[in-house]
């Protein structure tokens, strides 16, 4: 006669293990939801400054030292704004005007200077 085989696990046994994996799964959770929360209220807006990032890398001085075109760069912005990229915006521009004389650049208040923003609108469609 055939020996009856026991199950490896109990139903109880098996209701314990689940229970741990789901406490450890929801810690899991939890941990990387509060880093991801840590992380974006730590450096929340500092991704894309590069105001002060110092010089132009040497492959972009040579694309803009190859212009020979001149290049006119019309800056449509709000520069009071206070969560606004435009002093980074400005920097840059400022660091490509400084390389190449070819280059000029004009910023435009659409807030404050309401006529001369017409004017671009109607310029550029």
């Amino acid at each position: 006669m055939a020996a009856k085989s026991q199950p490896s696990f109990s139903p109880a046994r098996r209701w314990k293990i689940g229970l741990r994996t789901w406490w450890c799964r929801t810690a899991l959770v939890l941990a990387v939801v509060v880093m991801v929360n840590y992380l974006g209220a730590t450096f929340s807006g500092g991704l894309f400054e590069f105001a002060d990032a110092g010089e132009l890398s040497p492959r972009t001085l040579s694309v803009v030292h190859s212009i020979t075109n001149r290049i006119a760069v019309t800056v449509f912005f709000d520069t009071k704004d206070a969560d606004n990229f435009y002093p980074s915006i400005i920097a840059l521009l400022n660091e490509y005007r400084s390389a190449n004389p070819n280059i000029s650049v004009t910023t435009v208040d659409y807030v404050r200077d309401a006529g001369e923003a017409q004017k671009i609108k109607d310029q550029y469609n």
